[in-house]
């Protein structure tokens, strides 16, 4: 099974998203140590390669001697099938002095040789001199931005620690930020801040040669603490917002059919044509701009079949709610009174059994989480849609430090997911000139604008269609009842034998009007139902806000040399993520379920 997943990971790598690995920990372990700190962390990268057989491992390690390169030695070991991101805090030049041997330097260059990526967060240092040098705060500072840019771009850590306080910017520092949520920190790749989303932290006690006595090697797993679920252990946590999400994006892709990607290509289109992207002048930013675009693709495509499936679920309970009360309703007031007492049994037995279907139907939606991955690739295409649009006009800011305050607890997942060094730090970032000035504007502002006026024009359709449905099921079921009540007291006061017995006697036409009079009721429900669990009364709100700031933005983004240009650009893209934020709560609050009231 795991070569399976293997040749599915290989075939469609590109498409993935990887679950990034941060490596950290002491330079001078213990030697005697060195064969059991090996084993234990190849056994935690089996143990992420069981739980995640879709998603692709990337391990971002600085490759300092000790821990760094052990962790990344057992990445790279057969049977895991993972890649390495070398994240160096300085150039290469002046990082080498910090290494002792000539043999030290030949495995660091190796270990680079089989790097699929080199980010260099500091190039500005220069000179032969040790970090053991005390004076050298500016080589200090690398190692700190070094650990906060680790602890800001990974989803777990791997560290070789022995849980003992050290300088700044050492182990206990980068396990510290790690574990915390929320805390704001200098990212060190060029963007003023990020914010940390609390991770698990695999921490492996780790014997050092200043150690006295050898310490044993235990594995000791450290979980964030997480207030905001109370009723959720911290490892469900972990695995509902980190592990989850992203196993479930990947095995989405691995699943897509060949005919499924012409309509992840229309998507792809929608958000900038391919004629687009062969523009000489994004000639440095295509490749990243074309996986970015591809993914987008893909969430979109496969959030519109899950709303299709959702939609249609809907409509399946409804259909079977009202035909589960059609049935009692036809036993009581029909069959009851014609005698037919086979057709009132079955009647009756269909009840139960029509309601048992409808709640089979609502259990397989929740155990295939059907509504979920709609709410969740339709906010992971949007947030990826901002991100496109940002990296091309040179807005150096990421998804992954957005969604905050009320959203953040349910939109972590696409901050962790936004948090691949493919989307946020590995590739150029864009300029903003007239060309990418002219296709921000028409293909994500007017595009947008175009999408939400049109948008509010057909839920407005909708609305008015549901509601006039709802008031003409309840103003026939009310004048139904009225006209019945009205002919009985006129058949009492004429002492009309014949029609009393049909309007208020045992008569099947009494029990036929009994029926139609109660369906209209049911049919309204079932009708409002569908409208709540839709939110287009949200809907149109949330669209017509989006749709004024569109049109706001769209006023001032017309001359790409005016100052505000940029920084538009990025409250845009911030609003856009609120709305997208608000949007998934809304109908978080709106889960399927079988009608019942």
């Amino acid at each position: 099974m795991i070569d399976a997943h293997a040749a599915l990971r290989s075939s469609r790598r590109d498409l993935l998203l990887p679950l990034m690995v941060g490596a950290t920990g002491h330079r001078d372990l213990d030697p005697d140590a060195v064969p059991d700190l090996t084993a234990k962390v190849h056994e935690i990268f089996l143990e992420l390669r069981r739980n995640s057989p879709y998603t692709p491992i990337v391990v971002m390690s600085g490759l300092a001697e000790g821990a760094d390169r052990l962790i990344a030695r057992a990445a790279l070991a057969a049977g895991i099938d993972a890649e390495l991101i070398a994240v160096l805090p300085m150039d290469r030049e002046t990082y080498i002095h910090d290494f002792e041997t000539p043999e030290s330097i030949a495995e660091f260059d190796t270990l680079i040789g089989r790097a699929r990526e080199i980010i260099t967060l500091d190039r500005s240092l220069h000179g032969g001199s040790t970090n053991s040098d005390p004076g050298n705060d500016a080589r200090m500072l690398a190692y700190q931005r070094l650990g906060r840019f680790l602890a800001s771009r990974c989803h777990v850590m791997v560290a070789l620690w022995d849980g003992e306080r050290g300088q700044p910017g050492g182990t206990a520092e980068v396990v510290d930020r790690m574990l915390t949520r929320g805390s704001a920190s200098d990212s060190g790749d060029g963007a003023a801040k990020t914010f940390n989303v609390a991770g698990p932290v695999f921490q492996i006690v780790t014997p050092r040669l200043r150690h006295a006595m050898r310490r044993p090697v235990e594995r000791c797993d450290l979980l964030p603490q997480n207030d905001e679920f109370e009723a959720e252990s911290p490892a469900d946590s972990c695995r509902r917002h980190i592990f989850a999400p992203l196993e479930r994006f990947n095995r989405e892709v691995c699943a897509l059919e060949a005919a499924e990607f012409a309509e992840i290509e229309a998507s792809e289109r929608d958000l900038v044509p391919d004629a687009v992207l062969m523009d000489p002048e994004l000639a440095p930013l295509r490749d990243g701009l074309m996986l970015i675009r591809r993914r987008f693709g893909i969430a979109n495509a496969i959030a519109q079949q899950n709303r299709d499936r959702t939609r249609r679920t809907l409509w399946e309970l409804m259909a079977l709610v009202f035909l589960a009360a059609l049935l009692v309703d036809l036993s009581m007031h029909v069959f009851n009174v014609i005698a037919w007492p086979r057709a009132e049994a079955l009647t009756m037995i269909g009840y139960p059994t029509l309601m048992m279907a409808a709640f089979l139907l609502w259990w397989r939606v929740k155990r295939d989480q059907l509504q979920d991955r709609y709410q969740d690739f339709r906010a992971l295409a949007e947030g990826l849609r901002v991100q496109f649009f940002w990296r091309l006009a040179g807005v150096d800011d990421t998804v992954s430090d957005h969604y905050v305050g009320r959203h953040r607890w349910e939109l972590d997942w696409i901050r962790d997911l936004c948090r691949d060094a493919l989307v946020a730090a590995g590739w150029p970032l864009g300029k903003l000139t007239a060309g990418t000035a002219e296709i921000v504007r028409r293909y994500w502002v007017q595009a947008q604008c175009d999408y939400f006026t049109n948008a509010i024009r057909r839920q407005h359709r909708v609305l008015r269609r549901w509601e006039l449905a709802n008031w003409l099921l309840l103003a026939a079921g009310l004048s139904l009842a009225a006209a019945v009540g009205a002919g009985a007291l006129l058949a009492l006061h004429y002492n009309d034998l014949r029609w009393e017995r049909y309007l208020i006697g045992e008569h099947r036409a009494h029990g036929i009007v009994l029926v139609a009079i109660t369906m209209t009721a049911v049919a309204a429900a079932l009708s409002h139902f569908r409208l709540d669990k839709l939110a287009l009364h949200s809907h149109v709100r949330m669209y017509q806000r989006m749709k004024l700031l569109y049109a706001a933005a769209r006023e001032h983004m017309t001359d790409v040399a005016h100052p505000r240009f940029g920084p538009t650009l990025q409250w845009l893209g911030a609003q856009a993520l609120l709305e997208n934020g608000e949007w998934v709560v809304t109908h978080r609050d709106r889960p399927l379920e079988v009608p019942h009231h």
